[in-house]
């Protein structure tokens, strides 16, 4: 294994190489690496597989991952996550949070911002935003509660939808055109 610390204009990159030889079949392979960087920076990550936690970053993340779990804590800025599989969890944040997923479990909770999510299939867990909700889904339960202004569903797929203390309006319909207007506070 290799690690590359390099400069490009005003950003770090840190590269990991792996020797094929290393990474057989028949051997289990597994590398842990514990990366601290001053929390004042944005932080890009491109992971291919395996899990990755974040915490206390201050100017916004975005996570480009192939497989794996995240959790991300703890963390304010815009929040990007662009994700193949894996499970998500993602909790106190101020700012925008941004989901693109093609499958596994979300559970988002805490955040200070508008919150819009794209999945593909897996569960989805939404409490405690002040701000809105805007999700598309292709498939599995949905379970949104006490969001402080609206909630749109653009795409609900299949799967049960259940929704409680959304304080402004709902808005949706799921693929079959369905209306999905729902006031419940």
């Amino acid at each position: 294994m290799t690690l590359e610390l390099n400069q490009d204009g005003g950003k770090a990159m840190l590269k990991v190489k792996f020797d094929s030889s290393l990474l057989s079949s028949r051997v289990k392979s597994r590398v842990d690496l514990d990366i601290q960087v001053p929390s004042s920076l944005y932080l890009a990550v491109e992971d291919g597989s395996g899990s990755i936690t974040i915490t206390q970053m201050n100017k916004g993340v975005l996570v480009d991952d192939g497989s794996g779990s995240i959790k991300l804590t703890d963390s304010s800025g815009k929040i990007t996550i662009k994700d193949g599989s894996g499970s998500l969890v993602i909790k106190n944040i101020e700012g925008d949070l941004n989901i693109d997923d093609g499958s596994g479990s979300i559970n988002v909770s805490q955040i200070k911002g508008d919150v819009f999510i794209d999945d593909g299939s897996g569960s989805i867990k939404v409490t405690d935003i002040i701000g809105s909700v805007k999700v598309d889904d292709g498939s599995g339960s949905m379970k949104i509660s006490n969001v402080t202004q609206d909630f749109t569903l653009v795409n609900g797929g299949s799967g049960s939808v259940r929704l409680s203390g959304i304080d402004g309006t709902v808005h949706g319909f799921d693929e079959y055109n369905k209306i999905r207007n729902r006031d419940l506070k």
